[in-house]
């Protein structure tokens, strides 16, 4: 039932951004909220100037919308919760990024130190959050591809 849920909910995401974007970038043109070339580029750069610029606002709300309308369940899930909370945490930081980078009419968004810092502490935030709220949550990590699993312990948190 899960796969199948899986599946439904890619594909109702699939078809709402379909619909969605050809009438948001539009919007976002009109917004100018496009991206800025520098002046030094390379010439065939120089066509990207004026492109749509924060469409992953789409992206992130239809995603989160579709998880909780098709699994109305998974509202009380923990893991689901903390899942959503990365998603829009991390876009979070990209919105920021390209906010800068529409209002300084400029190329320079958020300084790398910034997002890394951002992002550390969101990352940080979703450790903690995650041996709050999941039981049975542990510090060991599956590789597949290698069939083993490899317990990082007080390692974990400074690799998250």
């Amino acid at each position: 039932m899960t796969t199948i849920k899986m599946i439904l909910s890619f594909a109702v995401a699939m078809v709402l951004m379909l619909i969605v974007m050809p009438k948001f970038i539009p919007y976002l043109h009109k917004l100018k909220f496009g991206q800025v070339e520098r002046e030094e580029g390379l010439a065939s750069h120089k066509k990207k100037g004026g492109t749509p610029t924060m469409g992953g606002i789409a992206f992130i709300i239809v995603t989160a919308v579709v998880t909780y309308l098709i699994n109305i369940t998974f509202i009380q899930s923990a893991a689901v919760n903390l899942l959503i909370f990365a998603l829009i945490s991390f876009g979070f930081i990209g919105f920021i990024d390209d906010f800068l980078i529409v209002v300084r009419h400029s190329n320079i968004g958020l300084k790398p130190a910034y997002k890394y810092g951002l992002q550390s502490i969101f990352a940080i935030a979703f450790y903690f959050l995650a041996k709050a709220f999941l039981p049975g949550f542990n510090t060991e990590v599956t590789l597949h591809f290698v069939n083993t699993t490899v317990n990082f312990g007080w390692f974990y948190p400074i690799l998250v």
